[in-house]
């Protein structure tokens, strides 16, 4: 097909990463009113998308073409507080309350800590919490050292595709969480290290309106179940922090429940497909 031929010389992650930036750089020029310097970030992303597409021609390391793609996370959560503002200016915390007080008769991040009050279980869910923020880069560099480049690039394309699923979520249907939405916990749980810890990466990192569904819990599941089918041995080590984290974004009052199982779903789903578009797109 000659559409397939412009994407020869790419691979599946790059082919994500550009379809990515052309439709929401589509959507931004429909929807300009509402991004700030919105020229600035149109610009910003044609010379990312040029210098992507240019990796069909232009020879680079294979270290380097492996690894850039991962910067795409940060750079992907980054801008979701100003992608989430497109489509609609308000946040549909209200329609999440009301259906898990329908589903759970009350709030399940007010309750599950008052139910468990237990300060070691606190502390071992809250480090569980700041585990997400290093499992991106070490299961990519263990596997990358163990010479495992094949499960390294299925891995970091499914991570991206799930990304990119919740990216959507976020931007149609924003969700701010209990974090703006709730009291904080109190003493003690709030007194801890790891607790606090926390609070300085959502001060300082959080983009407010991507709560549902948790992107903490999508990715540490893909990671998961693709270290399950790529090495198993990692994927036993890394299993209790990824429980700990889903228990977590509920019991710090981080996310709302609904927003816990809505990313189960999406990681499911996005391992799922995952792999069966990562043997599509390596065919082009």
């Amino acid at each position: 097909m000659v559409f397939t031929a412009y994407l020869h010389g790419l691979r599946p992650i790059e082919i994500l990463l550009l379809t990515y930036l052309i439709s929401t750089t589509v959507l931004m020029s429909i929807r300009r009113r509402y991004l700030p310097y919105w020229p600035i970030h149109i610009a910003l992303r044609c010379v990312i998308g040029g210098m992507i597409y240019s990796t069909r021609w232009i020879s680079i390391p294979g270290i380097l073409r492996d690894w850039y793609p991962v910067a795409g996370y940060f750079f992907l959560y980054t801008e979701i507080r100003l992608l989430n503002r497109l489509v609609t200016q308000q946040f549909f915390d209200k329609s999440i309350i009301q259906l898990e007080e329908r589903l759970f008769r009350g709030q399940p991040s007010m309750y599950v800590i008052e139910r468990l009050p237990y300060l070691w279980l606190a502390d071992l869910l809250y480090v569980s919490y700041l585990s997400y923020y290093v499992m991106i880069p070490a299961v990519c560099l263990l596997l990358y050292a163990l010479g495992q480049y094949a499960a390294f690039r299925e891995t970091t394309f499914i991570m991206m595709l799930a990304l990119q699923a919740c990216s959507w979520i976020y931007i149609f249907c924003p969700v701010a969480s209990p974090y703006y939405e709730f009291p904080r916990v109190g003493k003690p749980y709030s007194e801890s290290p790891f607790y606090r810890l926390i609070m300085k990466f959502l001060q300082h990192g959080s983009s407010k309106g991507s709560a549902f569904p948790s992107s903490h819990v999508t990715i540490g599941l893909v990671i998961l179940m693709c270290l399950g089918a790529f090495n198993v041995p990692i994927s036993i080590v890394f299993a209790p922090f990824v429980v700990g984290l889903v228990v977590a974004t509920v019991y710090g009052r981080f996310h709302y429940a609904i927003d816990s199982f809505a990313g189960i779903a999406v990681a499911v789903v996005s391992f799922s497909l995952g792999h069966w578009l990562y043997a599509v797109l390596q065919g082009l």
